[in-house]
């Protein structure tokens, strides 16, 4: 196959029920036929025997598949300022999350954190994050050339977060509303398409 492999999380699915996928490609000349449907899957807490709640190396440029917790509620809002030039892009990605009911919780400092915003992706690895005075993890740095800086806030304790991220020097290039935002950390995960402005 050529061109740049892709992924998706899909959420909202319900623990226990079987589903079956079909792929689409759409340009600008129109969209294909529909791929032939996937083995089926059943979501469902792991079981306690496994060490990995999900499967594949997040990357950049690699196809990749993600089976985890998908918390309770993710709430992200968008900012996109595409430039002229190639790699000069700019994002910013706030809002909030709270873990789901099966959640073993998060640690933001030995876990990896991945952001995929549309076709971009990027993962900070654990250990990368600092705790400051008040609790705040933040990390700020390059990965693969992208200028990152990253805040997640707790709140009260109960499994909910805020976060903040912004980039500079992406490409975004492709990027179009609905763009979908997908945070994972460690073995929980959120996806949700929003409109950027």
């Amino acid at each position: 196959a050529g061109g740049a492999a892709t992924s998706t999380v899909v959420s909202g699915l319900t623990n226990g029920v079987s589903y079956t996928f079909t792929v689409t490609v759409a340009n600008d000349v129109g969209t294909g036929a529909a791929s032939a449907p996937s083995d089926a899957v059943v979501p469902g807490k792991p079981s306690e025997d496994s060490s990995d709640t999900y499967t594949g190396e997040p990357s950049t440029h690699s196809s990749h598949t993600y089976v985890g917790v998908p918390f309770d509620a993710f709430a992200p809002k968008v900012k996109i300022k595409l430039a002229k030039k190639a790699n000069r892009d700019k994002f910013k990605v706030k809002g909030s999350f709270t873990l789901g009911e099966d959640s073993d919780g998060i640690d933001l400092l030995t876990e990896d954190v991945t952001l995929e915003l549309g076709a971009f992706s990027t993962t900070i690895p654990g250990g990368s994050f600092q705790v400051d005075k008040h609790g705040r993890f933040k990390f700020r740095g390059v990965i693969d050339g992208v200028t990152l800086k990253v805040k997640f806030t707790p709140r009260r304790g109960d499994g909910a977060y805020k976060f903040e991220v912004s980039g500079k020097r992406a490409d975004l290039s492709g990027t179009v509303n609905p763009v979908e935002v997908t945070l994972i950390i460690g073995d929980d995960l959120g996806s949700s398409n929003v409109n950027a402005k």
